[in-house]
């Protein structure tokens, strides 16, 4: 529905081959309701589906009494496994997925983590049932995580930002004061937990001396660097990007990122290049080896 934004309907997935041309794939349907959100998960067609749970985004809203998590195959239209979504904390109406994300496991079935908007994080194998993980990486917030190639351990982004008021400004309007302050704030920046134990292997720490946001951090095919959104230095007007070792956390080398509101951190499939793509650039780098040491070159 323009201008507003609200959904009009169930969404419908489609698929784009190198070509460009995009086609229209089966609709997925369940008795929960409409297609209300969708993560492909590997390129054979899997994925991890939601049924029925943005009713309020629809105008005109509708409920949804229950709300359901699938495993679907996209390519043939068919929903594989759907289980109701999981209850909050408080055994209100349920919540909520807060992130999620998938991996495909050696038999070729989706491994799956995903966090509801509770703070309760859950474990997810095709064709068994949620379980609910150990994992308490701190206060609630708005986490960004990847799963490891090999399933056992989670990168977790933290939403570190300076404290201060936030004012929108017009032209001709003078700032106030309060606006200009900002308190730098301490903490994890992101952190390698064991899923199976909920142990912190190890952490990042760092300052946030503006208002900063984080991003999904990602992992080399290889399990062996993470690429993590770093907040904004003291003397610095942006935030970067740290290229670090998945062995310990330890800082590689450091990105600027492209002007942009939005980007994602993705490695190629080799592992041996990276790419930070943003809405107005796409930067790329390769891995080169220098003196018995990585480090990559745009």
């Amino acid at each position: 529905m323009r201008p507003s934004g609200f959904a009009l309907g169930p969404l419908s997935p489609i698929e784009i081959p190198n070509d460009g041309e995009p086609h229209p794939l089966p609709l997925l349907k369940d008795v929960a309701g409409g297609l209300d959100g969708m993560l492909w998960v590997g390129n054979s067609g899997l994925a991890l589906a939601e049924f029925g749970t943005k009713g309020n985004y629809y105008r005109p809203e509708h409920d949804d009494p229950t709300p359901t998590l699938g495993i679907v195959d996209g390519r043939r239209g068919k929903v594989l496994q759907t289980v109701p979504m999981p209850l909050s904390q408080n055994g209100k109406p349920p919540t909520l997925v807060g992130d999620i994300d998938a991996r495909l496991d050696r038999q070729g079935k989706i491994f799956a983590l995903f966090v509801l908007n509770g703070g309760r994080w859950f474990e997810w194998q095709q064709g068994k049932l949620p379980r609910e993980t150990l994992l308490h990486p701190g206060r609630n917030g708005s986490w960004k995580f990847a799963l490891s190639p090999n399933l056992k351990t989670v990168l977790i982004a933290h939403a570190l930002s300076a404290g201060g008021v936030i004012c929108e400004h017009y032209g001709g309007t003078p700032r106030r004061p309060e606006c200009e302050e900002r308190t730098p704030q301490s903490g994890a920046v992101a952190d390698l937990w064991d899923v199976q134990t909920g142990r912190r292997l190890w952490s990042i720490a760092g300052t946030a001396y503006d208002f900063s946001q984080t991003y999904r951090p990602t992992i080399s095919p290889d399990g062996r660097y993470a690429l993590v959104s770093m907040p904004v230095g003291k003397g610095s007007v942006r935030e970067t990007i740290a290229l670090v070792s998945m062995a310990d956390g330890s800082e590689i080398q450091r990105f600027n990122k492209p002007e942009s509101y939005d980007f994602v951190l993705r490695f190629g499939p080799d592992g041996r290049s990276f790419s930070i793509d943003g809405s107005l650039a796409i930067l790329t780098y390769r891995l080169a080896e220098e003196r018995q040491k990585s480090s990559f070159s745009q």
